[in-house]
């Protein structure tokens, strides 16, 4: 069995005291703070998005647990889970992308799965502001190559959240995973 590193970044947590103000179905594509995601650098935290708080100012903490630690076993599905540490926080969201270390900005690496109840969606997105399409049961089109899994219409209420992910079915060396977090109480 071939086994890979995973380049696990947390980029950013958003932290309000304000009410979430958001898009009706989730956030459009492209604000993990990955290369060639949102250029303002701001995550989730821009007009089209939240439009309230700053970046990282309430004390909070955000970690991937990766189950085989930070590496993979290619096209072996893996629950990955975002712990948030925020005393104030009572309602999470998120916006997770993998990339390949070859091809940072439009190299998808890998798959993302949200299950029916999960509360998640997965967005297919071709460059920057392409607010994305749902994904579906297929693959992500040409078109729109990146995958991002985000929730859905409603924050978690819960500060732990699992994310299904494949990795990609060949070993294709490092993965980066990008990940944006708003927690507010």
């Amino acid at each position: 069995m071939t086994r890979s590193r995973i380049i696990a970044i947390s980029s950013v947590l958003g932290v309000s005291v304000a009410v979430l103000l958001a898009h009706y179905a989730g956030p459009d594509a492209r604000y993990t703070g990955a290369p060639g995601d949102n250029p303002k650098g701001t995550a989730c935290i821009d007009t089209s998005c939240h439009v309230v708080g700053t970046l990282n100012n309430g004390g909070g903490n955000v970690v991937i647990n990766f189950p085989n630690g930070l590496t993979y076993s290619p096209g072996v599905q893996q629950t990955l889970t975002i712990n948030v540490t925020d005393s104030a926080a009572k309602l999470y969201g998120f916006e997770m992308t993998s990339r390949l270390a070859s091809d940072l900005a439009n190299g998808q690496a890998g798959d993302f799965s949200a299950p029916l109840g999960s509360g998640q969606i997965v967005l297919c997105a071709g460059a920057f502001p392409d607010p994305g399409i749902f994904k579906g049961t297929g693959a992500c089109p040409t078109s729109e190559p990146v995958e991002f899994i985000t929730h859905y219409i409603q924050p978690f209420m819960t500060n732990t959240i699992n994310v299904l992910w494949t990795p990609p079915a060949t070993n294709v060396g490092n993965v980066h995973i990008y990940l944006a977090v708003k927690a507010s109480p």
